[in-house]
């Protein structure tokens, strides 16, 4: 039976709007139906304070596996924190849920800098993600917006992952008109069928116009999924080290190996909130090796995950060929 899964988006305050996708695993022979609702959370979307709220129902054709959901965002004149609001799915018929809410995170854009700074965060992918996406931002979970057209050229480089065979390479000028505060990089990364370790790549950013650069580089790690299945794989979470403006936490759970479907559950927060405390991870082998064996969860921030570029403005292909996003 096919899943349903939405990814979660980082998205600038003035961009208009955000593209919201929700995907199926795989392609049904049946009709698919599942309803949907946005809810507040630090942004308000119930009187369109941040964003203006939607509800309804997507139906899926027998053979469709994408749909998307426009919400509508309200770029006011107030300087705001680093905010975001929960996308909810319920109800499907025909599927299950692998992934029941998004988070839709709003960069503000209502504090300006003569020179704004720039950086791009690290994202963490299974093979079997199909892209790895990197989040440009101008400084500051404020926003940091500038009246200026702001230019930064960017291009991957190899870091263990080889371009050509673990990712296909990707370079090109991302331009923030004035007020906007966020870009997206999306990459093609390939699910081969050989059994690999870890691997590394690189997003950097150089030529700012503008702006300086304040973190240009950021690491996309390809989690390994060809290892052969095992009956009880081993679930682990690694230390981390963020600075207080990024505004959130990618928290990262790996599995050692392959395994048959399960649910992963979060429980006994400390200092934290739930927003999100179950997920059904449904795996759909493609190898003779096993499928993905890497699983995320997330700490008030992004879904990395089989998607294209998901931008207020519009949702398209940003990877490849010298998008100007």
């Amino acid at each position: 039976m096919a899943a349903i899964f939405v990814n979660d988006v980082v998205v600038g305050e003035g961009d208009g709007f955000v593209d919201i996708v929700v995907e199926l695993t795989e392609s049904s022979l049946q009709n698919v139906s599942v309803n949907y609702s946005t809810s507040n959370s630090t942004a308000v979307v119930s009187n369109g304070a941040d964003a203006t709220a939607v509800s309804g129902s997507l139906s899926f054709l027998a053979g469709e596996t994408l749909k998307t959901v426009r919400v509508l965002l309200t770029d006011d004149g107030t300087a705001e924190r680093f905010e975001h609001f929960r996308f909810n799915l319920s109800a499907p018929v025909n599927a299950t849920l692998a992934d029941a809410s998004a988070m839709v995170s709003i960069v503000d854009n209502d504090t300006s800098a003569v020179l704004p700074g720039l950086f791009v965060r690290d994202v963490v992918v299974d093979e079997k993600a199909g892209t790895a996406s990197f989040v440009v931002l101008l400084v500051g979970r404020r926003g940091r917006a500038s009246t200026n057209v702001i230019t930064v050229d960017y291009a991957t480089a190899n870091d263990g992952a080889v371009a050509g065979s673990d990712y296909t390479a990707a370079s090109g000028t991302l331009t923030f008109a004035p007020g906007e505060t966020v870009k997206t990089v999306v990459v093609d990364i390939t699910d081969d069928v050989t059994a690999e370790g870890i691997e590394r790549f690189a997003l950097n950013l150089d030529n700012a116009g503008n702006a300086t650069i304040v973190d240009g580089q950021g690491i996309a790690v390809i989690a390994a999924n060809d290892a052969a299945a095992v009956a009880v794989p081993r679930l682990s979470v690694a230390d981390m080290v963020v600075g207080e403006s990024d505004g959130y936490l990618d928290v990262v759970v790996s599995l050692s190996a392959d395994s048959g479907h399960f649910v992963f559950t979060l429980s006994g927060a400390s200092n934290a909130t739930l927003a999100d405390a179950s997920a059904m991870v449904s795996i759909v082998d493609d190898d003779t090796g096993g499928a993905a064996g890497a699983v995320r969860a997330r700490c008030g921030g992004r879904r990395e995950g089989r998607h294209r570029e998901l931008r207020g403005g519009a949702a398209g292909w940003a990877g490849g060929q010298g998008s100007t996003m």
